[in-house]
């Protein structure tokens, strides 16, 4: 699934269109209905495009943050509710045949979910696989014979599977590099800043109220959901009648089931475009991304405290930057972890709008569209530039793409000086 070059105009103009259209994220959801999915959507493969470096600048070393790939969500538990209320209906006859046929398909992701809670899907897999290929291809000059890759991982299973993905495509593109990988509790304030990332099933949790110690946000406490869904319910029950009580369990568990069949591609389910007409995909959508800008996001609200969780990120990344330009054989650093963590680093670079500037969480379905800055497989890349005279310059992508760094004055374009870099760390 490839993004349309649709996505990148109409979002490098966003600042334009926000003063023309009250809902800028509508038609980008009618486009795909996919992306209403939030944070859960899958990677999208914009085209590649580079501003021309300076004259005698060549990238050297590259440095990176990547989110994991697509994945299960953390339980079936999510979908149980609405199977339930879905499954008490068709018992009593209150089903249409679209009813049942959904009834059936909530059922298949859940199944699905059975022993993968939070695991990387094949989806997953090739998202990572896609983007170390890409990188290759892009920066040829930095994967040198004789040169060494050194990948990290969150000790969550996703990661590690992101990570192994990643790399074994990137050593079938360029076999003449060195590679390594490692994960450990060591690397957690890295990899996992601020105790970021969903729970291990695998693991007992270990404090902290989302299951991690020192972990950020907790559990959300989810209110009355907004929005009418009647062409919805129509589809699905046989009358007015014959709707739950419990109208929100229901909607929710379908959206959330409904969000999770693209990265679970293969089983060639399509909740969103056969149950859900725009509208409601847009309400969901709408409320999902503010709460997700509430707890993660460079809002007003937060006074920007969410990025000092990325701090020693920064600094590792600055560190080990300085030690591979200092002579080290090191042509990259890879770093597999998770959206909080990519989030964090987002908005302390000053990046987690597509304008880099900061808004009242209200405000969030005109700035900040969770499935565009944060999906799976989220990442963001450092290239380190440098010329005959060993003068570096370094730019930013996030998602592959250009990103100015607020505050900061660039040498031209997106390069900025590496002296003026090493600024953003306090």
């Amino acid at each position: 699934m490839k993004r349309a070059v649709f996505l990148a105009g109409f979002l490098l103009a966003a600042q334009f269109l926000f003063a023309q259209s009250p809902r800028p994220a509508f038609p980008l959801i009618a486009e795909n209905p996919d992306r209403a999915a939030c944070n859960m959507h899958s990677y999208e493969f914009c085209s590649i495009v580079d501003t021309p470096a300076p004259e005698g600048f060549v990238p050297v070393y590259i440095s990176h943050y990547g989110r994991h790939g697509s994945r299960h969500d953390i339980s079936a538990s999510a979908f149980q509710e609405a199977i339930q209320l879905l499954s008490t209906a068709d018992s009593l006859g209150q089903l249409t045949t679209a009813g049942k046929t959904l009834l059936r398909h909530v059922k298949t992701v859940a199944e699905e979910h059975e022993g993968m809670g939070g695991e990387l899907t094949l989806r997953g897999g090739r998202e990572h696989q896609q983007l170390a290929r890409r990188m290759t291809s892009r920066f040829p000059a930095v994967f040198t014979e004789g040169k060494k890759v050194q990948a990290m991982a969150s000790t969550v299973q996703r990661c590690i599977v992101s990570m192994a993905n990643f790399m074994a495509a990137l050593k079938g593109e360029v076999p003449q590099v060195d590679v390594e990988m490692m994960t450990g509790e060591r690397y957690s304030p890295i990899v996992r800043p601020g105790g970021s990332g969903t729970p291990d099933p695998g693991k007992r949790p270990t404090g902290g109220k989302d299951g991690l110690k020192g972990a950020g946000p907790g559990p959300r406490k989810q209110g009355p959901l907004q929005g009418d869904y009647s062409a919805f319910l129509a589809k699905v029950f046989v009358s007015a009648d014959a709707i739950p009580a419990d109208r929100d369990a229901l909607v929710r568990g379908v959206f959330k089931a409904g969000g999770l069949c693209q990265d679970l591609d293969f089983l060639g389910i399509d909740i969103f475009r056969n149950y859900f007409t725009t509208e409601e995909l847009y309400s969901l959508w709408e409320q999902e991304n503010e709460s997700l800008y509430k707890r993660w996001g460079n809002s007003l609200e937060s006074g920007g405290s969410y990025g000092q969780k990325a701090l020693p990120l920064l600094q590792d990344i600055i560190t080990k930057a300085d030690a591979a330009l200092g002579g080290t054989d090191v042509a990259t650093d890879l770093r597999f972890g998770h959206d909080m963590g990519y989030m964090a680093l987002c908005n302390l670079l000053g990046i987690a709008t597509r304008d880099g500037g900061s808004y009242f969480v209200s405000e969030a379905e005109q700035h900040w569209f969770s499935f565009d800055i944060v999906p799976m497989a989220a990442n963001i890349q450092f290239i380190f530039y440098r010329n005959a005279s060993d003068e570096v310059l370094v730019k930013v992508l996030r998602n592959e793409e250009e990103v100015l760094l607020p505050g900061l004055t660039p040498v031209t374009g997106p390069y900025y000086c590496l002296a003026d870099f090493r600024t953003l760390l306090p």
